[in-house]
């Protein structure tokens, strides 16, 4: 055990500000995180956003945090995910972002892709899976704004 791990803070994101565009390292790293992959998916998200995938929430963070974001709609298969990473979003950003517990492509087949201006994955286990993905490629083809790992 590393004996100079600290306790994680209340939020786990807590320590991270726009003064700090992208941690070489966070608190949650020794905890697993992957903190790095989907950095390149912040400066592309703007307006009303779909973000598949919370993991432990880094790369929501940050996109609420853009004053160009009026909204996120979370969609994350875990329901556990949302309780424990999704909450202190919620209460970090009050009306900004709203949460969907289910398959991410279950959710899209139920709505105009249109009401969103961006649409963000961070759900495969590899940085470049997206580009491979049958799914994902369709989805590129029909919103001009459909970013996910390895994409931008």
């Amino acid at each position: 055990m590393n004996s100079k791990r600290r306790n994680p803070p209340k939020y786990p994101f807590q320590e991270w500000s726009e003064s700090m565009p992208f941690p070489k390292t966070c608190d949650l790293c020794t905890y697993g995180c992957q903190c790095e992959s989907p950095v390149g998916l912040i400066p592309l998200a703007k307006g009303r956003v779909l973000i598949a995938g919370l993991g432990m929430g880094w790369l929501t963070r940050r996109v609420l945090e853009k004053t160009e974001v009026s909204h996120v709609v979370q969609v994350e298969l875990e329901p556990e995910i949302i309780r424990v990473f999704g909450q202190p979003l919620i209460e970090m950003f009050p009306g900004k972002i709203s949460f969907v517990s289910q398959n991410v492509w279950k959710y899209l087949e139920g709505v105009d892709i249109s009401e969103f201006d961006t649409i963000l994955f961070d759900i495969w286990p590899g940085y470049r899976d997206a580009p491979d993905d049958a799914k994902f490629k369709k989805l590129k083809r029909k919103h001009p704004n459909v970013w996910g790992w390895g994409d931008y």
